[in-house]
């Protein structure tokens, strides 16, 4: 029988998808990008979803 502490641990968080799922749709805009000439770059995402409070 698993304790509490493993079933803590083994839990899946069901709001966020799936990791490979973004692996898989960055992959896709990367490519469409590249085929349209569009340079990539990435970004840290470290704050990135914080508001510009520079107006």
């Amino acid at each position: 029988m698993l304790s509490e502490r493993e079933i803590k641990l083994n839990r899946v968080d069901e709001s966020t998808p799936p990791r490979h799922a973004f692996a898989r749709l960055q992959g896709r805009i990367k490519n469409k990008a590249r085929t349209a000439g569009i340079p990539v770059t990435y970004a840290y995402p470290e704050y990135t979803s914080q508001a510009c409070l520079d107006y």
